[in-house]
């Protein structure tokens, strides 16, 4: 094997890295850290500690940074480095207990989807005409992008946040460059002959 790192020195890449990602946090508003935080405490193990490679798919998740910062996450340390959850509170400065807790990152889903819900009965086009278009190989998968361009022609007035969380909650946490829509197809259009429940 190569080179042994001295002790100490592969926590420190990760932890310099840190200082850009609190910066990207701060550009993105208070919501951002509030989502970051509770993503974080949702995917640490029963230590309270997230592993690297974890940390780097909440910030792809929450839409912290981009491409660039989620790749330098990546070759900052080796996936199964860990942090525990306090010290990485600490060193992204997200305090808990500012202001009110964050709402939780899924708070207005279930609203907007219950309006989609509401929407899909008599919607024209019909919700899967709107996302198998942008489908042709059929996959059931869509680039991101695409999803949220199909949601903005969705008539039931979504802002670009619940557009946001639907695409994120829909996506595979091992890719979020890429949407579900089948699973939000089911979760919104109504069975035949069933009437969209309030």
């Amino acid at each position: 094997r190569g080179a042994e790192l001295p002790a100490g020195a592969e926590s420190l890449l990760p932890r310099l890295l840190l200082e850009h990602v609190r910066e990207e946090i701060d550009v993105a508003g208070a919501s951002h850290a509030g989502s970051v935080l509770a993503d974080v405490e949702v995917h640490a193990g029963l230590d309270h500690k997230l592993p690297w490679a974890e940390f780097t798919s909440v910030l792809g998740r929450c839409g912290v940074g981009g491409e660039q910062l989620l790749d330098e996450c990546k070759l900052a340390a080796h996936p199964d480095w860990s942090l525990s959850v306090g010290e990485l509170r600490q060193l992204l400065c997200i305090d808990p207990k500012r202001s009110q807790a964050p709402p939780p990152p899924c708070a207005g889903l279930l609203r907007a989807l219950a309006r989609m819900r509401l929407a899909a009965a008599g919607h024209d086009p019909p919700l899967h005409a709107l996302f198998l278009g942008l489908d042709a190989a059929g996959r059931g998968f869509l680039p991101r992008p695409d999803f949220l361009e199909a949601l903005g022609r969705v008539r039931c007035a979504l802002s670009a946040e619940e557009r946001t969380q639907i695409a994120s909650f829909f996506s595979p946490a091992s890719d979020p460059r890429w949407v579900c829509y089948p699973l939000l197809l089911q979760s919104v259009v109504p069975l035949r002959g069933e009437a969209p429940a309030m």
